[in-house]
């Protein structure tokens, strides 16, 4: 009899992939705009605060971005809608 192989949408994605049940998001960590590191809306503040990176770090990517294509202009002001202000 053929072995049973967890549902995935891509039969192209390996099974190890497919089931992740022993991945967890860390309890109380959230992606939030910045209130203390903030030069716009707070959002590389808030990326960095995330990843736990230097906020000049991101603030540089986000820059490549723009003058690469300019998508980064349209992402920082979506992200700036989608994503809460930290709390106090």
């Amino acid at each position: 009899m053929e072995e049973e192989r967890p549902y995935c949408a891509d039969p192209a994605v390996p099974v190890e992939w497919a089931v992740m049940s022993d991945y967890r998001i860390p309890e109380g960590k959230k992606l939030y705009r910045s209130r203390r590191d903030r030069k716009l809306l707070g959002v590389c503040g808030g990326i960095a605060e995330y990843f736990g990176i230097d906020s000049t770090l991101v603030r540089l990517i986000l820059i490549f971005l723009i003058l690469l294509s300019g998508s980064g202009f349209l992402a920082y002001f979506v992200a700036a809608l989608i994503m809460k202000e930290s709390p106090v």
